[in-house]
């Protein structure tokens, strides 16, 4: 399994690129944030759960409770409580869901998924021989994180080339006037 004392460096790592992607898909949708209100909400949210869940930053968790029987438990309960809230904020504020805010949903909901598998094959089970769910659970979880902020960083670089685009059409019009 990736997660290994080997590889707890490049986790380290790797834990700090996906803040560090989570947080400029934020400020590049909170700079535009009226046209996609509902991909920041999401982005807030998603890089909320990112900074409390990672390792590197557990003074938000004590690790020490989700030890053991808990661990994959631990991601199920914030994956899920992300996809909750992201419901509950569009619905309170009335804003409809856009198509990203609803694949980045569906795309937690795989995470959530394979979560639960690796719980009831590890925990539940009692499985310690290695098979071909733990071999794609790593690479899988890891790629819909990065997916998900590639969804995030790509609808706003859209929205503003967009909006670029629209200004320019309008400075031209008002010049041909």
């Amino acid at each position: 399994m990736l997660y290994s004392p080997e590889n707890a460096y490049l986790l380290g790592i790797f834990d700090f690129v996906k803040i560090f992607l989570f947080l400029a898909a934020f400020l590049l949708l909170a700079k535009n944030w009226r046209e996609q209100k509902s991909v920041f909400i999401v982005s807030g949210i998603l890089l909320l759960n990112i900074i409390i869940t990672a390792e590197t930053f557990s003074i938000f968790i004590d690790m020490d409770t989700y030890s053991g029987t808990d661990f994959y438990l631990r991601w199920v309960q914030f994956d899920s409580l992300s996809i909750i809230a992201i419901i509950i904020i569009h619905l309170l504020f009335r804003i409809p869901h856009s198509r990203v805010a609803s694949v980045v949903m569906y795309l937690l909901i795989i995470n959530v998924f394979f979560f639960l598998a690796m719980h009831i094959d590890i925990i539940e089970s009692g499985n310690r021989t290695h098979w071909w769910l733990w071999d794609l659970y790593t690479p899988t979880i890891n790629i819909v994180r990065l997916s998900i902020v590639s969804l995030m960083i790509i609808s706003a670089i859209i929205n503003m080339k967009n909006k670029q685009a629209i200004a320019r059409r309008f400075a031209d019009s008002a010049v041909l006037k």
